[in-house]
């Protein structure tokens, strides 16, 4: 009963859950037209988009890009699909054709409930020669790429954390695609989709120990602290809103590193205590830090590093 008293004190501190969010994001888009001036918007929201042109030279030669709202898969995401593709045909009597096409997207996200979002990154290039097709990332609009590739001929996927200050921020993706029939005939399409969702701060450890914490996160909508004590003994979980370095006047001498707003008593197993919670996030500006106590039958007063939960 106490654990569940202290455990709701301690998530009554964070007034937001992380789970079941979805990010709010808007995009503005710039594309190319193929050769007839055919644009594709298609999605459950067509983007705006401008700076129709185009580069295709040669007989049946076409550029064309187009950029919609993809499903979200899982619940909880908005991702977007960006598409560029070319094709151009060798004519013995006009020459070699060839074509090159680029798209960009500037992708706005707001603040999430907790200042956090994780990119999702899937990256295919198809077919293409002499010119080939790439994809670039830039998280802020810095001119730091986070990243970069070309000629991906493999599925390729990445994933990037990205912290979002209080007035958003802009992910900008850009594809290209183009190539030249040197032979007979060329096409190629490069495809990019980009997901975006609500990630849970993270927890950093901090200060010194005279024995482990850890925390992660098992199962969305949930932490997991972990305190590896050695001993039999119950570990006192302690959280508060203040970080300190106090040395503890019992050996060895530990350091207490939180003041004790909230206390929760864990029984240990195989010397590991565990204590489950609610996976929330404090509001802005405030830093919630948890550390382990142990009172050990030999006389020892041991302390765990800290953790750190923050926007």
């Amino acid at each position: 009963m106490k654990l569940r008293v202290a455990v709701s004190l301690l998530c009554s501190l964070c007034l937001r859950p992380t789970t079941g969010q979805a990010p709010v994001v808007s995009a503005a888009a710039t594309l190319v037209a193929d050769a007839n001036g055919v644009l594709d918007r298609s999605g459950p929201a067509p983007l705006p988009a401008g700076g129709a042109a185009v580069s295709a030279v040669g007989v049946q030669s076409t550029a064309s890009a187009g950029v919609g709202w993809l499903p979200a898969q899982p619940i909880g995401t908005v991702a977007l699909g960006l598409r560029v593709t070319g094709s151009a045909l060798l004519s013995w009597t006009s020459g070699s054709g060839q074509f090159q096409c680029s798209a960009q997207v500037d992708l706005q996200i707001a603040e999430t409930a907790t200042g956090w979002t994780r990119l999702r990154l899937r990256h295919l290039t198809n077919g293409g020669t002499l010119f080939g097709g790439s994809v670039t990332i830039d998280v802020g609009v810095d001119g730091v790429l986070e990243y970069s590739g070309s000629g991906a001929t493999a599925e390729v996927r990445r994933e990037f954390v990205v912290r979002v200050p209080a007035g958003g921020t802009v992910v900008r993706m850009a594809a290209s695609s183009g190539g030249v029939a040197v032979f007979y005939a060329i096409v190629e399409r490069t495809e990019v989709d980009l997901s975006v969702a609500v990630e849970p701060p993270p927890l950093v450890p901090y200060g010194s120990a005279c024995m482990a914490l850890t925390g992660d996160r098992p199962s969305e909508g949930q932490i997991r602290l972990r305190c590896q004590s050695g001993g039999a003994e119950p570990v006192l979980f302690i959280a508060g809103l203040t970080s300190m370095a106090m040395p503890l006047p019992w050996a060895p001498y530990c350091q207490q590193l939180t003041e004790a707003s909230f206390v929760a008593a864990v029984p240990t197993l195989a010397g590991i205590a565990t204590l489950n919670l609610p996976d929330l996030a404090p509001p802005p500006g405030v830093a919630l830090h948890v550390q382990g106590v142990a009172f050990l039958a030999d006389g020892r007063v041991l302390t765990s590093n800290g953790l750190r939960l923050a926007r």
